[in-house]
């Protein structure tokens, strides 16, 4: 979050109000988010507990200036040190006229009371934006004599965002939403007003802002429903659909979906309604009701190929291959894609074709074959450079950097992936930059450097909260606290699991509730207390499979395994092993199946069979090198 540089502040801040514990202070901290603020906050108070009574004042206290309300509360202490905190920023960003009234009644307050500093030890540390520390200092001077300390910190995060998002795509989109605003403002006609609030809606996604695109699709939603204008009230429906959807919202999400649909099915407009129905098969497959999910896309398809709509029906069988993806069956996935890749190649649509090669190469990934991976995510990645897709461009980079993290190349990995978050930050695309942060943080983390992974998960989940992405913030706190297993912090990990399992159980994401309880059980289970961990195991797996998901099936069934051994019962153990190995199996997933085979040949071996163990360990081994990761020592035959 803070840049390395303001980082050598904290030293000579924390001394100055050491030197003058019996006297009065000023000190200006100047900063960019409400996030930052409470980070300095929580570092003053870190570094003074039991040193100073410490006592937070809002910037915004009633009808007094912060000085004031200090000496009107009637607890006034010159051993206390003050800090004035909870800045609107917000308010601040959208308007800075808004709080004249408030800065203007502050510098007055410090005018006349700066004798406080000086005759009553008063002490106080003052956080607000850069602005407002400026427009202090234009009007009252002089006041920089009392002043014993400023200095500025920047959230490098936002700061990367918002600066880099002007350079390209933000910039222009920004114009557009300054033109629409002024149109509105000369715009009489209801309908035509609505038609702007559309508009504005869709400028404000593309900034990823989706608090501020469904307001306007809102205030478009109500005056269609008044004008009568069903299709584009269908239209906005759908929009606003995608808002509650990416916030986790999934019923409410479904609900403006299926009116959408309604609407569709009334007015006969069948391509509205295909695409309608392949985003209701979207949200099904994310409430983990598969089989009901691919019915709705099925339909969709063939609405789309009934109405000679190509582009339609290519991007509908893309959307069946990612819904076999998400249940591991990769090799079904595979024929949907290279159907949609044929289909785009025929109309010539090469975003499309970008697409549905990165698929591909995703395909060829989970099943090992790296090299052909690369070949596709290259070629994807080509396409999208000659077309000027930023998005789909990232999108590549990002695959080619988990490929070379695959490989054992960590810079390389690191260079790939970092290229995609500047192209992220760049177009504003808030969701894809959490993502790739996610991943960077990945890498660190496999490669034995958890406290810097942690750093990246928690810029994850800031932007992930920002944006109100409930999926991908319950996702990332249980990233942090696998961080706090491995430093041994069970506690902290099972307070963050258990935050994310509510999540996961409010918003309804079965796949994130099962994965949630898997993690918790690892904690019982590497604390030594095997039966316990079984009981989150069985709650996982039963609903893995009502969702279908076969990869994740495998690995709960392996889990089981891991702790029915711990437990000594060797035939339990090596029955869920057997299960496990025959699902990894079934969808080529090659690493667990070496896994398997490793573990069922430990136990064989056990029980001193040892040519059979042979057997699996041999088998296990050759998929290791075939995959060309490391062997683990314990799975070499003697």
């Amino acid at each position: 979050m803070l840049r390395k540089r303001d980082e050598l502040n904290f030293p000579l801040l924390f001394t100055h109000i050491r030197l003058r514990r019996e006297q009065g202070l000023l000190i200006f901290l100047s900063c960019n988010t409400s996030e930052l603020e409470q980070f300095l906050v929580k570092k003053i108070n870190e570094e003074f507990a039991g040193l100073f009574p410490i006592k937070e004042i809002p910037f915004n206290a009633r009808d007094y200036a912060p000085l004031q309300f200090i000496f009107t509360s009637g607890d006034f202490s010159p051993d206390t040190l003050y800090i004035i905190d909870r800045f609107p920023f917000d308010e601040y960003d959208k308007n800075p006229r808004s709080l004249d009234q408030n800065l203007e009644r502050l510098t007055h307050a410090l005018n006349i009371g700066r004798e406080y500093f000086s005759s009553r030890n008063l002490k106080c540390i003052f956080i607000f934006p850069q602005e407002v520390e400026n427009y202090i200092a234009l009007k009252a001077p002089d006041l920089s004599l009392f002043t014993q300390f400023s200095a500025s910190f920047i959230d490098d995060r936002k700061f990367h965002r918002d600066i880099e998002a002007l350079k390209r795509g933000g910039d222009e989109i920004k114009k557009k939403i300054d033109f629409l605003m002024r149109v509105l403002k000369s715009t009489v006609r209801k309908e035509d007003k609505a038609d702007i609030y559309n508009d504005l809606g869709i400028q404000w996604r593309e900034l990823s802002d989706y608090d501020k695109a469904f307001l306007y699709w809102r205030k478009a939603e109500n005056l269609y429903k008044k004008s009568g204008n069903e299709r584009k009230l269908a239209s906005t429906l759908s929009n606003i659909s995608i808002v509650y959807s990416n916030q986790g919202r999934l019923e409410e999400a479904l609900n403006y979906s299926e009116q959408a649909l309604a609407i569709h099915r009334k007015t006969g407009f069948s391509i509205g309604e295909a695409n309608t129905l392949a985003n209701i098969g979207l949200i099904y497959s994310e409430l983990g009701q598969v089989e009901k999910a691919l019915e709705y896309l099925k339909e969709a398809v063939e609405i789309f190929k009934e109405n000679g709509d190509l582009r339609g029906e290519a991007s509908g069988l893309g959307n069946i291959g990612e819904w076999y993806m998400r249940l591991s069956r990769s090799n079904e996935g595979l024929l949907y894609f290279e159907r949609a890749l044929e289909k785009f190649r025929k109309i010539g649509y090469s975003l499309g074709e970008a697409n549905q090669l990165g698929n591909i190469g995703i395909v060829s990934k989970i099943q090992g074959r790296t090299e052909e991976a690369l070949k596709y995510f290259a070629k994807a990645l080509e396409i999208h450079r000659n077309i000027g897709h930023l998005e789909g461009e990232a999108n590549q980079l990002l695959s080619i950097g988990k490929v070379y993290s695959d490989f054992g190349q960590k810079d390389a990995a690191l260079k790939y992936m970092n290229e995609a978050l500047r192209i992220n930050r760049e177009i504003g695309s808030s969701l894809a930059e959490a993502t790739t942060l996610t991943n960077i943080g990945n890498v660190y983390f496999e490669y034995n450097q958890p406290q810097a992974a942690r750093t990246y998960y928690e810029d994850a989940l800031a932007i992930y909260r920002e944006i109100k992405y409930r999926e991908g913030e319950a996702a990332s706190i249980v990233n942090i606290g696998v961080v706090y297993k491995t430093l041994g912090q069970t506690e902290e990990a099972l307070k963050n699991y258990n935050e994310a399992l509510e999540i996961n159980r409010k918003i309804g994401s079965r796949q994130g509730e099962a994965n949630t309880l898997v993690n918790i059980g690892e904690v019982y289970r590497e604390s030594g207390r095997p039966g316990e961990a079984l009981k989150y195991y069985k709650e996982s797996l039963e609903i893995i499979q009502e969702t279908g998901d076969i990869k994740a099936e495998a690995n709960s069934l392996f889990n089981m395994g891991e702790a029915y051994r711990d437990l000594a019962q060797l035939d339990e153990a090596l029955k869920y092993y057997k299960e496990s190995l025959e699902k990894n199996r079934k969808i080529g997933y090659l690493k667990g199946e070496a896994l398997a085979l490793g573990n069922i040949g430990l136990i064989l071996k056990e029980r001193e069979q040892f040519e059979e163990a042979g057997k699996y360990l041999k088998d296990s081994e050759r998929i290791y090198n075939q995959l060309e990761i490391p062997i683990p020592k314990h799975f070499i035959p003697a």
